[in-house]
């Protein structure tokens, strides 16, 4: 099915509303880390073709299809934003168990 957009959109690339109320959907880079999860709450295709120029234009997207590639990319960058802060954590427990060590020694 069809789609207006704005922007540059790339085949892949999920499909938000631009925010505008104004009929167009805006790409997401599909692998791009950057995103927001609220972003992606709003994913309601998939673009089967791209639109390199910028400005209004139209592309094929797949609505439904490929949205469980949405579900498990959230999930992914989940689970890295949480090992992440998990290796954080550690390096703030030593830290601070080596300044307590150090606080005693004095």
């Amino acid at each position: 099915m069809e789609v207006q957009v704005r922007g540059q959109v790339r085949k892949g690339d999920l499909l938000v509303p631009s925010g505008a109320n104004d009929g167009y959907a805006v790409a997401l880079d599909a692998k791009a880390g950057d995103r927001k999860p609220s972003q992606l709450a709003q994913v309601f295709a998939v673009a089967w073709d791209s639109h390199e120029e910028g400005g209004e234009g139209r592309v094929n997207a797949a609505f439904g299809t490929g949205l469980e590639t949405v579900v498990s990319t959230v999930f992914e960058e989940l689970n890295e934003v949480s090992l992440d802060l998990q290796a954080q954590l550690d390096n703030l427990s030593n830290e601070l168990d080596e300044l307590l060590v150090l606080l005693s020694n004095q």
